[in-house]
């Protein structure tokens, strides 16, 4: 009996959360600020080949994940990248100065 109690106060949380459509991933993505030049663009072997790029800015080199974002195709090795924190909006700046801002899906 007890085990039963502990599953349902264990799972019952986890469940309603999941149900209720929370998306946790959108609030933090929401809250990201990215900036920085693209200097490599892969699909990570060891993350279920994830789209990834490596940027850098004037406080170092980072990755991140793209899979969340529609715009694989379109971002190349030289472009820059922007998004301020508060918003679901990347903007891809190319070379030439041409942009493309791209709305995040998930």
């Amino acid at each position: 009996m007890k085990t039963v109690l502990f599953l349902t106060v264990f799972f019952l949380p986890l469940v309603f959360t999941f149900s209720c459509g929370v998306d946790f991933t959108k609030d933090d993505t929401k809250k990201e600020f990215l900036y920085g030049l693209v200097t490599e663009k892969y699909r990570d072997e060891h993350n279920h080949l994830e789209p990834t790029i490596v940027y850098k800015n004037k406080s170092g080199e980072f990755e991140y994940q793209m899979s969340d974002w529609n715009l694989w195709d379109y971002l190349q090795t030289g472009d820059s990248i922007i998004k301020p924190s508060g918003t679901l909006t990347l903007r891809v700046k190319k070379v030439n100065g041409e942009f493309k801002d791209f709305e995040y899906q998930n």
